[in-house]
């Protein structure tokens, strides 16, 4: 079972690195948690945890724009069950049956692009 997740930092100048930070408990310890974020373009966070509990997984949105998270998926490792998580607080199991709720909200990430240099005069 997803415990939390967050995402860090939430802003910054393209491109950056973004952590996601992860927590499980259960028999889901040995898990597979995948992120998705959509904007500009697809950005995907993907921590094999093996064990402990915590998770984590890096990666870098490119392009200048705003990213919302679409999913959160949960895979156990040895039983190949799915659960995902969407942003309407509707948790849904491999087949696509909501068997929850959820209030994870993981944060949008927004890309600036880097300042334009002033020209200095000749």
């Amino acid at each position: 079972m997803l415990n939390s997740i967050s995402v860090s930092p939430t802003s910054g100048v393209g491109p950056f690195s973004v952590t996601m930070t992860c927590a499980l408990e259960g028999p889901d310890d040995g898990a597979v948690v995948e992120l998705r974020y959509e904007g500009p373009e697809v950005v995907t966070f993907a921590a094999n945890n093996p064990s402990p509990p915590i998770c984590s997984d890096a990666s870098g949105p490119n392009f200048v724009g705003t990213y919302n998270w679409v999913s959160i998926k949960v895979t156990d490792k040895t039983t190949g069950y799915m659960a995902t998580y969407t942003p309407d607080g509707k948790v849904k199991d491999h087949d696509g049956n909501v068997v929850g709720n959820h209030s994870f909200n993981p944060s949008q990430v927004v890309v600036t692009a880097p300042p334009t240099p002033t020209p200095t005069p000749a």
